[in-house]
């Protein structure tokens, strides 16, 4: 009789091991995964303030080239060679559209998580930068 105590406590034992053991490895996982996620919406954070960067470059000199079209149609336009003046609307116009990223924000966004304090202003400020993107 105590013999099959023994072994029935070591089967319990062993199966309550078990659940231990995988729990922890799916904490381990979703740990993993979130920081991954992490790091590749940093990459992508980094990525749109480069891109951001080039086209605020790329409007500054388009601004700067209408403010010269502007001049040169005023009461007494100065004179300007037909190429030069192309060259100047192309670039008063040419200042593009910003290609973000956004793929790893949305996935932060729509992830899961447990509702904490610093979870709930994380995700508040991303959802600002979201909107600030748009």
């Amino acid at each position: 009789m105590k013999r099959i105590l023994v072994e029935g406590l070591v089967i319990v034992a062993s199966i309550l091991l078990a659940f231990g053991i995988d729990a922890a490895w799916d904490v381990r996982q979703e740990r993993e995964a979130g920081d991954q996620l992490l790091r590749t919406l940093l990459a992508e954070i980094d990525v749109n303030r480069e891109e951001l960067e080039y086209r605020r470059k790329q409007g500054a000199e388009a601004r700067g080239a209408q403010l010269k079209l502007i001049d040169l149609i005023g009461p007494e336009p100065g004179s300007l060679s037909v190429d030069s003046l192309r060259t100047l609307f192309i670039r008063s116009i040419g200042y593009g559209i910003a290609e973000i990223e956004s793929a790893a924000l949305d996935a932060v966004l729509v992830g899961s998580g447990s509702p904490t304090p610093s979870r709930t202003r994380l995700l508040r400020l991303l959802r600002d930068y979201r909107t600030e993107l748009e």
